[in-house]
């Protein structure tokens, strides 16, 4: 029978713990992730995590949309038709509930700006 080497054993040795570290991750991140609140947690963190690699924050996401709010391009073809479409529904919606008596469902939004 041949014998092995240290070399040999400390190899052996290496693999085997590796199998039990990816055995282990594998049986906590089952057990972890069964519920749908804890994937959507994982999700949010594995997001923010690759934000953070790409040095992209919330804050410059904002930023983009803050500028580009209120000021259609006018190169922007699909911007200006979506601007003019919205428009034109809540004129008539508007134009609709005075027409038939109603009351005009009043906004959600609170404006921090009073």
């Amino acid at each position: 029978m041949k014998q092995r080497t240290m070399k040999e054993d400390d190899t052996m040795c290496k693999k085997s713990l590796f199998i039990l570290i990816i055995a282990g991750i594998t049986a906590a991140a089952t057990i972890l992730l069964k519920s749908e609140s804890a994937r959507s947690q994982v999700r949010d963190n594995v997001n923010r995590g690759m934000a953070a690699a790409k040095n992209k924050t919330k804050q410059d996401e904002d930023k983009y949309l803050n500028e580009k709010t209120g000021y259609s391009d006018p190169q922007d073809i699909d911007d200006n038709k979506m601007v003019s479409e919205g428009a034109v529904n809540s004129v008539q919606y508007f134009n609709n509930t005075q027409e038939s008596g109603e009351e005009p469902v009043k906004s959600t939004h609170k404006d921090s700006s009073k």
